[in-house]
């Protein structure tokens, strides 16, 4: 429905909204929302390479893989190289301790997206051939993705607070140049836009009130799919059209007069913050580590490799899934 990026990160928004379902139950799960992967900026200045150059060449060499993957159909486990930083709860004290709450936060915050950007792309990567279950599966990944959205606005309700924008004043300079530019961009977009908030307010993390479910009720085609989809466990069984009312009442919020531009609206907004954060927060964190603890700090160490990891379209997060009687 919504998201396919390898990345942990979102890279664009969809350009075209006549390319997206003009139905709720009708999207796609597969939007391609395609960006090269970038280092990490605690990674990146030691390496030589510029993000850019960097994911260019790992794009490169992913084509070249798949092709051949293709080619010979080969279908492998993923290696994942995983290096260890040790950071001693000793070393944390040393931090003062607002900052050091920015530190715990800023990591918390770049977990979450991890996570839901990767169970989004897990419950996109099939499209069910059952209409049934095509529909409760694009539904799963909507709920998910409005998570995130509330993820993101928390973020920045947090980032925003006058103490955070005190700490992050004082290493601004430090953050580097496109540390600087993604923070820009979130200042920028949360000063002229409070469409985020407004979903988090009524939609996200806290339930809509009697009005706004009645325009979202109104709004609603007629020939959409007013179904529930009942089974002998609650969780196989998926309320279809309360989720609809949820998802076109979000819609409605944009004030788009069209269910497809609406769609579209939703997604460049959450796409545009949901890029620039992570790439302000890992330089704000290594820029306070590295002046309270030293360069050597985030120097990495011998981790492990996941040698077994499913790759990101290949696995898949189905809502139906055998359970066991009460």
């Amino acid at each position: 429905m919504l998201v396919d990026n390898l990345d942990l990160f979102w890279s664009a928004a969809p350009k075209d909204a006549h390319s997206e379902g003009c139905r709720l139950g009708e999207q796609s799960q597969g939007l391609p929302l395609d960006g090269e992967p970038r280092l990490p900026k605690w990674k990146e200045d030691r390496s030589g390479a510029t993000s850019g150059e960097a994911g260019g060449a790992l794009r490169k060499r992913q084509v070249a893989l798949a092709r051949l993957n293709r080619a010979h159909k080969v279908i492998r486990a993923a290696m994942i190289t995983v290096y260890k930083v040790p950071i001693s709860k000793e070393q944390f004290r040393v931090i003062p301790r607002d900052e050091r709450a920015l530190v715990f936060v800023a990591g918390h915050v770049l977990n979450q997206i991890s996570v839901f950007l990767k169970l989004i792309r897990f419950s996109t990567s099939k499209d069910p051939s059952d209409p049934i279950e095509a529909r409760v599966s694009a539904a799963q990944s909507q709920i998910m993705v409005r998570c995130l959205i509330g993820v993101l606005v928390e973020a920045w309700e947090f980032i925003r607070k006058p103490i955070n924008r005190k700490i992050i004043g004082r290493y601004l300079d430090s953050i580097g140049a496109e540390g600087r530019m993604e923070y820009d961009k979130l200042n920028k977009h949360f000063g002229k836009s409070g469409f985020l908030y407004k979903l988090r307010n009524s939609f996200l993390y806290h339930y809509p009130n009697s009005d706004d479910l009645e325009k979202a009720f109104e709004w609603i085609p007629e020939d959409e799919e007013w179904e529930w989809y009942l089974s002998e466990a609650n969780t196989n069984s998926f309320y279809f059209s309360c989720e609809l009312t949820l998802g076109y009442g979000i819609m409605n919020a944009t004030g788009e007069p069209l269910h497809i531009f609406a769609f579209g609206a939703v997604m460049q907004q959450v796409t545009k913050v949901a890029d620039a954060l992570p790439y302000f927060l890992m330089p704000l964190m290594r820029a306070i580590l590295f002046t309270r603890l030293g360069p050597k700090i985030l120097d990495p160490q011998p981790g492990t490799v996941v040698k077994d990891a499913p790759k990101i379209d290949e696995f898949w997060i189905p809502f139906f899934a055998e359970t066991f009687p009460r």
